[in-house]
């Protein structure tokens, strides 16, 4: 275990300590299915959070993101674009609302000091309502304004980075979790929040998972996070011009009143695993690491080092060249 690792996950009597956080794999029966699996969930459930962010890209020019699925969050994401019941929801923002009701509210009370016999009126009616809405405007610029500012500073304020939020008294919700278990023959691990990305290649899907989450494991060491089904008449291809699986894993602690995070970074090219150095560089074999410190939106990017000889991912996927563990 590289320098700095362990104090972020304290090994458990579990006897898991060693094994990858993330595990790909593809199904032995049904070779165009894949399973993206989180391991090592008894020192996970340590934390106060964990988030998990995967980002599928196949290097064949004949594969776009329409041609294979990533399950169930494509559902998800479908189902409440389609205004259908789910067993998540869209995550509302009230801060824009929040702003433009101060507004009506200072204009209300200039009309009161001012004229307070017009405060009834219409002109004043209208005056109100018409600071509502453009402080529901004003706050969308400047939130956008911040987040274009910051974003190549150290201390930065964040965009939304969640869309979905679990509906937890939805009835479906507890069915949909069963269903799943008894299909993968193992627990499966539903986030409380969740963001789907689809672009014309690649697909990305981000997830946290709370302690709430993580508290319900108390004998597995591994869950079924998700899977990808690739269309079967394109598996051969998929395998023999390889893919790139991005892994990002935050762990997250309390830290007054905030989050102390340990982000991990590793990607799996082929056979091969490492991460981009600085962004720009890819290296073999290694894992780059940030700490960070967040407060809200607001988030410090404290320090980021490579750490080599270790790994956070693996895969059991068939290759072109055979098989690879």
């Amino acid at each position: 275990m590289a320098p700095g690792m362990a104090n972020t996950v304290p090994p458990a009597d579990t006897g898991e300590s060693s094994q990858d956080y993330v595990h790909f794999s593809q199904d032995r029966q049904v070779p165009y299915h894949y399973d993206v699996e989180l391991n090592r969930m008894m020192d996970l459930k340590t934390l106060h959070s964990v988030e998990l962010h995967v980002v599928l890209y196949p290097y064949s020019k004949l594969i776009s993101s329409a041609d294979y699925s990533i399950n169930p969050f494509e559902e998800y994401a479908r189902d409440i674009s389609g205004h259908l019941r789910s067993s998540y929801v869209a995550i509302a923002s009230p801060a824009a609302n929040i702003f433009g009701l101060i507004l009506g509210a200072v204009i209300a009370a200039i009309f009161y000091h001012l004229a307070p016999d017009k405060l009834v009126s219409v002109e004043s009616t209208v005056s109100i309502l018409g600071a509502y809405a453009i402080g529901k405007e004003l706050y969308g610029d400047l939130d956008s304004a911040l987040v274009r500012l910051t974003k190549s500073l150290p201390i930065r304020f964040l965009g939304h980075y969640y869309a979905y939020r679990m509906d937890r008294d939805a009835t479906m919700t507890s069915y949909s979790a069963l269903a799943r278990a008894r299909r993968h023959g193992k627990e499966t691990l539903a986030p409380e929040m969740f963001d789907f990305i689809e672009m014309s290649n690649s697909v990305t899907v981000r997830m946290m998972f709370t302690a709430t989450d993580l508290a319900k494991f108390h004998g597995s060491t591994s869950a079924h996070v998700l899977s990808v089904h690739m269309a079967p008449q394109l598996n051969e291809e998929f395998n023999s011009k390889g893919f790139m699986l991005g892994i990002k894993l935050s762990l997250n602690e309390n830290f007054f009143g905030g989050l102390k995070s340990r982000e991990l970074f590793q990607s799996l090219e082929g056979p091969r695993k490492g991460c981009l150095v600085k962004g720009t560089q890819w290296v073999d074999g290694v894992v780059c690491s940030r700490t960070t410190y967040s407060l809200g939106r607001i988030k410090l990017f404290a320090r980021a080092d490579t750490i080599p000889g270790v790994s956070i991912v693996s895969q059991r996927v068939q290759w072109a060249g055979g098989a690879t563990q």
